[in-house]
């Protein structure tokens, strides 16, 4: 009988051991960009996977993965999972509100920052987008992560950027 005490004692340490393994696993795998492609396919996850010239897919050159910006407990993966396994959702699913100053600015510092890597001499233009006569606007006026950006000066001057993944604003009635 000394066996089943052997076999009980295993079975006690797998029971225990399985839950932590899963653990390990799902909190590595909700760090993976892949994780985010089972429901954010379009334009999320095909925006970072370079099948668009989005500034995600020039961050994701650079090794910043969708974590870095959004990044989410074990117990929102859980829900998100939950979610997706029950279909509880709808399609397309509802688009979330970043502060992307909040979001930018923990990489990139600040937009005083911003001033001198974005001279006209290193962007061969005419002007600093973030040195403007509007002053300091938020991030996302211009930046899209996902989508393409909108090059804001255009709206009424010459473009700054003709860069892939960047569409000149709609002319402004107002010419500077």
């Amino acid at each position: 009988m000394p066996g089943i005490g052997k076999n009980i004692l295993a079975a006690i340490c797998l029971l225990l051991l399985l839950p932590a393994m899963t653990l390990v696993w799902a909190k590595d795998l909700r760090k993976s960009p892949q994780y985010c492609a089972a429901c954010h396919a379009d334009p999320y996850y095909s925006s970072f996977s370079g099948l668009s010239d989005s500034l995600a897919y020039q961050h994701s050159q650079r090794g910043v993965s969708c974590q870095t910006c959004h990044d989410r407990t074990l117990s929102e993966s859980w829900d998100e999972w939950a979610t997706h396994i029950t279909g509880a959702y709808t399609v397309p699913l509802k688009e979330r509100e970043f502060s992307m100053d909040e979001m930018c600015f923990d990489c990139h510092t600040s937009y005083k920052k911003m001033v001198p890597l974005t001279t006209p001499e290193r962007l061969g233009s005419e002007r600093n987008p973030h040195d403007g006569h509007w002053g300091v606007l938020e991030c996302g006026v211009c930046h899209n992560m996902h989508r393409e950006s909108v090059d804001y000066c255009a709206g009424c001057h010459n473009r700054v950027t003709t860069a892939p993944g960047w569409v000149p604003a709609p002319p402004s009635d107002y010419k500077k």
